[in-house]
């Protein structure tokens, strides 16, 4: 029975976590869609940010994430790699990595 009752509590907390994300996203589209337009999302912003666009942010932000995309992934892969076949090999370098990889899971990435 406690089992029942502790999984209706986390299935319930996390459907009003998930009706107020929607609630939050439907209340931006609601209010953001009359301003959107192809030339908002085409077009340099004018008087100093305040007409205009976003394309060239939109542009920047792509380039940013593909640049990230690029220095992480490699890195990522070549550093899963190197933990599966030969970190593996040393029971205590092993035991210290593990240990690291928890705390740095444990944290939050911002």
């Amino acid at each position: 029975m406690r089992e029942r009752l502790t999984a209706l509590a986390v299935w319930g907390a996390a459907a009003l976590v998930l009706g107020a994300f929607a609630w939050l996203v439907g209340d931006v589209v609601w209010r953001g869609l009359p301003g959107m337009s192809w030339s908002f999302v085409s077009q340099a912003p004018a008087s100093a940010g305040r007409a205009g666009g976003i394309a060239p942010i939109l542009l920047a932000t792509a380039w940013i994430v593909a640049i990230a995309i690029a220095a992480a992934l490699p890195l990522g892969v070549a550093s899963a790699v190197w933990l599966v076949e030969y970190a593996g090999r040393q029971p205590a370098r092993q035991r210290r990595i593990e240990t690291a990889l928890d705390v740095l899971a444990g944290g939050p990435s911002i």
